[in-house]
Formats: structure tokens, C-alpha cells, sequence
């Protein structure tokens, strides 16, 4: 095995003068890695981290500034900012924002929901703005077969007064084709692919459990109204039915028409992550997820408190999976060295060069925080670092367990409940990776707690195997 401390040439990072990082804060992130010919950026902001916004060449920055409410013009220079950041990393790369992204997400500041529309309405409606103006800009910096496309609501971001971070994947060079939504499928309203192939891969877009009509303009009475597709409502006067598993088999129903369009099957599928809405909304989901999945199910992450963008939806999911001629064949990864997952997930899967990470968070095998002090000490650990280093922990022992190492980490998304954490959960990486950092983006949802009892951090992360 290759040194521990040192990355495999194979995974190079992507820095310059043209992609500057903060330099008032511990270097925790490199700009882009390319590694197994994916190229993974970090958090795009609108910013060049010495103005908070940056505002070069925008014909209207005082838009950039006005008071803390949702501002059409405000987001659509925000906008341009964030693609041009991208364009620069896809450029040093040796690609282009243009034509080679593989998988795009975006994270919108929302007020909605809030902590009690999750605890008492179940209302994951990131409701009160419009992705109109961002969705215009997307379409001037990347052309056709757009990306597969997951958006979501979340509280603020890491600069007060931002309202938009996007997080892309590309492949520099790759041909890949958009697949359209089969009959029987609703397409998507926002315009992106829902599928695209490229070599063995197939990368399926966020689906949702819609129609993307709901109840809009309809006479018929279903109860609360919803954007939900019919079928996934229980009848809201009779005690029986679970609308959270409803929505969930909707959801994957549609996935596997999509894969099958796109000459895969959702049995391929070797890397998932989950949008639930509550905690509470998990061991639905994971019964229906063992029925799909019953015998070597996905490296999937499960995101909670997430800020959807219909109202009712309780459940979003994208999916990378394996076209059905592709001769790669996925590899489980287990490890005593590392925590069993909780819920219907390995530790990982090995797909060639690339290692997928299921759930990553500092706790034990059943849940339970491996961080807490006892009783009356908590004043002594910094629950940002101690949490955020027992997730590279974990990375470690199951990347040694798949013939790698903790350096060729490549990308670790990153959801906390709390801005308190993220000062100490970034030089926690900082220490851990005093060269080249990976892509990392960080991610404040919109509730608390993270599944288990004082979890702060939920981390979703693919590395590089030589």
C-alpha cells in the first residue's frame, strides 16, 4: 500500500491564482481534485474571499447588497459569479464547464422550513423564492446534455448574505448523452437531464415524488394541498397508509424507468444520497429502500432536514450507477475498524478507481455519539473538531480496507446543524490534510439534530483508489 500521509499521483488537485481560498482560515479545501478521470469541485460561492460578494463586472452590484430578503436580481449576479468560479476550476483542469459536467447541485438560502415546520407539520417547503433567475444564468455557462440536477433550501450559507452554493461534478473530455424521462414519467420542470451516460456510468437526477402538477388548478378535494403526485396520499380521514413510504416507492419507481431508458437497471445503481425530511421519516424510508434493495444494497447517505422544493415532498434522491455492459462489477467494502452503518447500507463500494462513502458521522455502531464527554465535562472538547475528526477516522479505516488512504480522499460534502462547528470541523481537515486538501463544501440544514442524539455533522464522500 501506497504512504499513508501522501496522495496517489493519479489524484491531482486543482489550485492557481485564479482560484484563490481563504487565506484568514486554515486551508481545508483545494478548489478541484481530478482523480479516475472525475473532476470534483468544491462549494462554489459568489465570492473571491476578500469581498464577501464579489462584484467585478456586474452591471448592477448594489443588488448584491440589498436587505436580507429574497431579491431576483441579487441571485441572478450571484449567479453569474458562482458559474464563473467554476468555469476557472473546470479551465485548469483541462475541461469545460460547458460540456463536461456530470452532475450538478444547488443549495438556495431559504427562511422555510424552519425547525417547527419539520417537527409539527412535516412541511419540508423550502417556500418564499423563486430559482428562476439562477436556472436563466445555469443556461449561459452550460450547454446541452445539461447536468442531472438536485436543489434544496437551507437556512444560510457559509458567507452571511449569500444565497446560492453550487457543488458539480465533471468528467473533462467525456462523451456522455442525455437521456429523456420515459413514458410514463414526468419531466422535469427546470430543464436539466433526467439521466445522462457517459462510459460505464449513468447519473440519474434528484427525483421527487411528483408529477410536477399536484394539485395546482385541480377541483378534486385531497385534503391539504399538496405537489405531490395523488398516488402518494393516504386517504387524510382514515388512520391507515404511510405517506412517507408512499412517496418513497413512488420515487425509486420512477428511478428504475429512467435507468432502464438509459441501458441500466436500478439494481446497477452503486451510490446513492437520500433528502429525507425529519429524522422521524428514516425507518420508513429504509423499510421500503431493503425492498429495493434487499441483498447488496448502494453506498447511500441520508441527509435529514432537508429544504424541498414542492410542497408535501418528503424524499429526494440521485443516484450513480453502472450501465449494463459496463464490464466494472461493484465491490463491498467492510471493516471492524470502522462503525456499521445505520440503516440498509455498507460501509462503501469500490466501483474501479472510485470509492463511495455511505453515511459518515462520529458515532457507533448503533447510532449512538462516540464523542460525549461524561457528565458535567463538555466544556473540555471541542465537539466541531472531535466530531469532524472522527469522520476522517472512519474514511481512513474503510479506504485502507479498499486498498487506499485517507490522502486520496477527493470529495467530502459536509451538513451541520450549526455554524458553531464549522470554524473547528475545517481545521480538523486542515490538520489531516496538510497538502492538497480534497473538495469540500459545507452545508448548514435547516433542523437538528443529525439523526443520532448531538450529532453536528453528516458527511457524504468519494476517494480515489490507484
Amino acid at each position: 500500500m501506497s504512504d499513508s500521509k501522501k496522495a496517489s499521483p493519479g489524484r491531482k488537485a486543482i489550485t492557481g491564482p485564479e482560484l484563490p481560498i481563504p487565506e484568514f482560515a486554515p486551508k481545508y479545501f483545494s478548489p478541484g481534485i481530478l482523480a479516475g478521470g472525475w473532476l470534483f469541485c468544491s462549494g462554489a460561492l459568489p465570492t473571491d474571499y476578500q469581498n464577501a460578494v464579489d462584484e467585478v463586472g456586474y452591471t448592477d452590484p448594489d443588488a448584491l447588497h440589498r436587505p436580507d430578503v429574497y431579491d431576483n436580481a441579487r441571485l441572478r449576479q450571484q449567479s453569474h459569479a458562482v458559474l464563473q468560479r467554476l468555469q476557472k476550476v473546470f479551465a485548469a483542469s483541462g475541461g469545460d464547464l460547458s460540456t463536461d459536467t456530470i452532475r450538478i447541485e444547488q443549495f438556495f438560502r431559504s427562511p422555510h422550513p424552519t425547525q417547527n415546520d419539520f417537527d409539527t407539520t412535516r412541511d419540508t417547503w423550502a417556500k418564499g423564492i423563486s430559482i428562476s433567475p439562477y436556472l436563466e444564468t445555469r443556461n449561459e455557462y452550460i450547454g446541452e446534455a445539461r447536468p442531472p440536477s438536485v436543489g434544496f433550501g437551507v437556512t444560510d450559507l457559509p458567507i452571511e448574505g449569500v444565497d446560492l452554493q453550487v457543488d458539480l461534478i465533471g468528467a473533462p473530455g467525456i462523451k456522455k448523452v442525455r437521456i429523456e424521462a420515459p413514458e410514463g414519467v414526468a419531466s422535469p420542470l427546470a430543464g436539466y437531464s433526467p439521466a445522462i451516460r457517459f462510459g460505464d456510468w449513468v447519473s440519474l437526477a434528484g427525483e421527487v415524488p411528483t408529477d410536477w402538477a399536484g394539485d395546482w388548478m385541480s377541483e378534486k378535494h385531497r385534503g391539504e394541498p399538496r405537489g405531490t403526485d395523488p398516488r402518494t396520499r393516504p386517504n387524510e380521514y382514515l388512520w391507515y397508509g404511510d405517506e412517507m413510504a408512499a412517496q418513497v416507492n413512488l420515487t425509486l419507481e420512477k428511478q428504475a424507468k429512467i435507468a432502464e431508458a438509459a441501458g441500466s437497471s436500478i439494481d446497477r445503481c452503486v451510490n446513492a444520497t437520500v433528502y429525507i425530511g425529519h429524522p422521524a421519516d428514516f425507518s420508513s424510508m429504509d423499510a421500503v429502500w431493503k425492498q429495493w434493495f434487499p441483498n447488496n444494497p448502494p453506498a447511500r447517505t441520508v441527509i435529514p432536514y432537508s429544504g424541498l422544493g414542492g410542497k408535501g415532498w418528503r424524499f429526494e434522491v440521485t443516484m450513480d450507477l453502472l450501465t449494463n455492459d459496463s464490464k466494472l462489477e461493484p465491490q463491498i467494502i467492510h471493516t471492524n475498524n470502522a462503525p456499521e452503518p445505520f440503516g440498509h447500507e455498507p460501509q462503501a463500494v469500490k466501483v474501479g478507481n472510485l470509492l463511495f462513502f455511505s453515511t459518515l458521522r462520529s458515532v457507533n455502531s448503533n447510532g449512538v455519539l462516540t464523542t460525549t464527554p461524561p457528565t458535567g465535562f463538555a466544556r473540555y472538547v471541542d465537539q466541531g473538531y472531535a466530531q469532524m475528526n472522527g469522520i476522517l477516522n472512519n474514511i481512513e479505516a474503510i479506504s485502507e480496507a479498499a486498498g487506499t488512504n485517507l490522502a486520496n480522499l477527493c470529495r467530502l460534502k459536509v451538513f451541520m446543524d450549526e455554524w458553531s462547528v464549522m470554524s473547528s470541523g475545517a481545521q480538523a481537515i486542515a490538520d489531516r490534510f496538510p497538502v492538497d486538501p480534497p473538495a469540500i463544501s459545507m452545508h448548514r440544514v435547516n433542523g437538528s439534530p443529525m439523526i443520532s442524539r448531538g450529532c453536528h455533522f453528516v458527511g457524504d464522500a468519494i476517494s480515489y483508489i490507484p
